[in-house]
């Protein structure tokens, strides 16, 4: 998507007020718009596996925090019927009778979780809605956690919450104020920090997956998180093509690789890793695999 934006139909030409000026607004909103919808998509998509793995672990719904109780039921219901209210009416039945039945299997023998309670009542997610997530499966001070992880992996952002509320000023003003210009630079902008954010919310996903993986109960899991942190393994791209293999952000190479896929296969078989970044040539995060 990165890459998109350096497109001769998204750069503006001059004169400024032309025909292909205005269509190339368009489509730099248009991006926009659909860069924040990935990022909204991917909390979804990582949570929702969260909460499988969280099912399968077998640990009493009951033991489970206050807060992990409320996100899994009270807002998964409240999450729900937000749901079913965009659908349309030919499909509302079936969606609420099937999903309905896999919220109230919480407290059986084998539940069933969903992460419906993830940005519950709005169409759109905020910093709030984060927040309140990772917050349930006990990750305090979620947003300092997001940032230090940015820096770590080389993000460069002191602060993700703040890039967050500006990429969602931003996709709000690209879908209702269509005529604005947002400029080659802010989509640009927009799209690295969208990028970055997947990367630390990752992580902090390997972080509660480490946890409860090794934990023996919820209780347990709670002080693991706590000092839970995902083991690191780098693929740099090289000015030469390759991509290199490193075990510090900023440390010496290791490993050559001449694709970029080999490289992540190679670096995920090692015991010692949960989680592959892979970085472009300003070491820049592109992805994380785990």
């Amino acid at each position: 998507m990165r890459e998109l934006t350096d497109h001769e139909l998204l750069v503006d030409l001059a004169p400024n007020h032309t025909a292909h000026n205005k269509r190339a607004s368009i489509l730099r909103h248009g991006l926009v718009v659909c860069s924040f919808s990935s990022v909204e998509t991917y909390f979804k998509d990582r949570l929702a596996e969260i909460c499988n793995i969280f099912a399968d672990v077998g640990f009493p719904f009951s033991s489970f925090s206050d807060e992990l109780q409320s996100f899994l039921i009270v807002d998964g219901i409240i999450g729900l019927g937000n749901r079913v209210g965009f659908l349309p009416n030919s499909d509302k039945l079936v969606f609420a009778d099937q999903n309905l039945r896999v919220l109230s299997n919480f407290d059986s023998q084998h539940p069933t979780f969903t992460a419906f309670g993830f940005s519950p009542r709005g169409s759109n997610i905020g910093q709030g809605d984060v927040a309140t997530a990772l917050k349930a499966f006990s990750i305090e001070g979620p947003w300092n956690i997001l940032s230090s992880y940015a820096s770590v992996v080389g993000g460069g952002t002191p602060n993700l919450r703040n890039d967050f509320e500006n990429m969602s000023r931003t996709r709000n003003s690209s879908a209702h104020n269509p005529s604005s210009n947002v400029p080659t630079y802010d989509v640009q902008q927009h799209i690295e920090n969208a990028t970055i954010l997947s990367v630390c919310f990752d992580l902090v996903m390997a972080k509660i997956v480490k946890a409860i993986r090794s934990a023996s109960d919820f209780n347990d899991y709670v002080s693991k998180v706590a000092g839970s942190e995902p083991r690191i393994r780098y693929i740099d791209k090289r000015l030469d093509g390759a991509w290199s293999e490193r075990n510090d952000p900023t440390g010496r190479c290791l490993k050559k690789h001449d694709d970029e896929a080999v490289g992540v296969v190679s670096a995920r078989q090692r015991p010692t890793v949960d989680v592959v970044v892979v970085r472009d040539l300003q070491s820049l995060p592109l992805s994380a695999r785990n």
